[in-house]
This record gives C-alpha cells, sequence and structure tokens, in this order.
C-alpha cells in the first residue's frame, strides 16, 4: 500500500475501544508479538469492523516487516496467552485469524529461568556466580561477551547466532485509475468531472486503500446513472463526491451487484425464449425462415447452433 506519511481517516481507520488499546499499552511482549497483534487487529477491524479474518502469512510479513519464522513463533506465543485464535477448515489453505478483545481472559508471560544454583543477582541487574564471578552486563566487557558466547554456544551449537534474512522488498501498489473511472462516469452522465479534482481523488484512494476494486466502481456508476439520470429529484446527486462517498459506497455496490444478477437472469431467459422461437421456425419453416428470424433479433449464429446441439441430444 503506498503511504505519503500524512495519514487522514478519509484514507481508511481501524476502530477500537479505548479500554482494549489501553490493555495493548500495558500488555508485556516482544517487540514481534506486538507488531504482530497490531497486524492481526488491522486486517480484522481494521477492514468494515470484522471480528475475523482469513489472512495470508505473506501479508503479516508485509504489515510487520517482520521475517516468516519470527512471524510463526510470535504467532504461537499469541496463542498460547490466549490473545489470538486460529483456525484452519478441512478444505481450507488460509487460515482464519481471530483478535480476543476479552483481554482479562489474557495469559501472563511465562517466568523465566530460574538463576544457576549459587548465584546472587549483584547491583546493576549483574549474576554474581559461584566464587563471586561476575557474568552479567556491569561485568568487566571481556568477560561478559566470553561468557555470552558460551551461552550461545551451548543453547545453540553454534558461537554466532544465524543473522536474520532481509525483509522483503516493500510492495509499491500502483496508483488508482482516476482517469478511467471519472471518464467512464462522464460518459455515461453526460458531464464534465476532472479526474485531477482533489477530492475526487481523495474519495477514490480512500476506497480502494479500504478494498474496492476498479470494477466496483464501474458497477456502482452505472446501477446509479440508470436509476438517477431520469429523475430530476435525484439527478443532482449523480456526482463523484456522493456515489464515492465512505458511508454511501459500499451499500451502492451491494445494490449493484444484486441488480445485475437480475438483469443476467432476464436477458437469459429472454435468450431462452428467442432460441426456442427460432428452433421452432426451423422446424416448421425451414433454414432460410430461421435464418431472417436469427437476423432480425439479432441472434448470434454460433450461440443458437450450440443450443440447438445441447437441446436435441
Amino acid at each position: 500500500m503506498a503511504k505519503n506519511g500524512a495519514p487522514q481517516i478519509e484514507d481508511g481507520y481501524t476502530r477500537l475501544a479505548n479500554e482494549l488499546l489501553e490493555a495493548l499499552c500495558r500488555l508485556k511482549c516482544s517487540n514481534a508479538e506486538m507488531r504482530l497483534a497490531l497486524a492481526i487487529i488491522r486486517l480484522t477491524y481494521g477492514v468494515y469492523g470484522r471480528k475475523s479474518a482469513k489472512i495470508e502469512t505473506r501479508e503479516l510479513i508485509e504489515k510487520t516487516n517482520l521475517p516468516g519464522w519470527h512471524i510463526g513463533k510470535a504467532r504461537q506465543k499469541l496463542i498460547d496467552r490466549n490473545i489470538i485464535s486460529i483456525s484452519l477448515g478441512a478444505n481450507q489453505k488460509v487460515k482464519t485469524y481471530q483478535f480476543n478483545k476479552y483481554y482479562k481472559n489474557w495469559k501472563e508471560l511465562a517466568q523465566g529461568p530460574k538463576p544457576t544454583p549459587g548465584a546472587k543477582i549483584g547491583p546493576g541487574g549483574t549474576v554474581v556466580g559461584p566464587g563471586g564471578t561476575v557474568v552479567g552486563p556491569g561485568a568487566n566487557p571481556t568477560l561478559y561477551k566470553e561468557s555470552i558466547k558460551e551461552n550461545i554456544k551451548e543453547s545453540t551449537g553454534a558461537e554466532n547466532p544465524a543473522p536474520d534474512p532481509a525483509p522483503p522488498p516493500e510492495k509499491k501498489n500502483p496508483p488508482p485509475p482516476y482517469e478511467n473511472i471519472i471518464s467512464y462516469f462522464n460518459k455515461l452522465t453526460g458531464s464534465n468531472f476532472d479526474h485531477r479534482a482533489k477530492e475526487t481523488r481523495a474519495a477514490i484512494r480512500a476506497r480502494f486503500k479500504s478494498g474496492f476494486t476498479e470494477q466496483d466502481f464501474y458497477d456502482v456508476i452505472l446501477c446509479k446513472t440508470d436509476q438517477w439520470i431520469g429523475d430530476p429529484k435525484m439527478i443532482a446527486y449523480l456526482r463523484p463526491g456522493t456515489l464515492f462517498r465512505p458511508t454511501k459506497f459500499e451499500g451502492y455496490l451491494m445494490e449493484a451487484k444484486r441488480r445485475k444478477k437480475v438483469t443476467i437472469s432476464e436477458n437469459q431467459r429472454i435468450k431462452e425464449r428467442s432460441f426456442r422461437i427460432a428452433a421452432g421456425i426451423l422446424r416448421e419453416s425451414g433454414q432460410e425462415a430461421c435464418l431472417a428470424y436469427c437476423q432480425d433479433k439479432r441472434i448470434n449464429g454460433e450461440e443458437f447452433k450450440q443450443w440447438i446441439l445441447k437441446n436435441t441430444n
């Protein structure tokens, strides 16, 4: 997602209760766990306020800028602490994530390992081992480094841990097709709106960031133009500022999709009726009369031929 460094609510926002946000502020967790939790909130509550969502790992990598193996480790910690839950259906390949807003059910961090027997905690967090050997941050730098190397060697079998893989390059999405959308709008409505207008671009950009597509804009424009173009009361509202408004666009789109389904169904019925009439003419009056009827009704000859083959077997 392209970012200009000047966030605006109009470009999309996440509704989150202050009580939950304050609980996140108090949460004791690693940097990776917090980044992953926020990314899951963004991809659930931040998209139409949905409580759960199918999220691919690549999306989490993009949102958090964490390598994949960090994602897996942090995800398991959040699951163990009852902060998130994940489900995967029998025939599903993408996991469904849900953030647990009931923060009082979150589990605390597990206690860290106990100090070595005989060791004591010294000033500044240093660990004084048996015999008075100081091996903590306040110790002699050379001795402290050697101690850290020994710990790494024992736990990983290597003197130095493997470096984190380089994060994947951030994907830059192309800008929305402002000119295509407004040109289509002007063509259908006979208007002359400028695709470079600041308010128009902001509205289109915000809808794209919310997950809508170019085809969604065309569907809304066609639907509302058909409804309002001949209505003296509504034609004044036939403008980008109304159609692309955040509180209206999704409702208009749902209406357009229902209308499209009805239109396709009706067109199919009309075509079916024309094919049946043409088939009757072919039986009763022959091929020449049938061809004349098909030309008059603009029936596609190849489609009619396929229909005949399908319905005579």
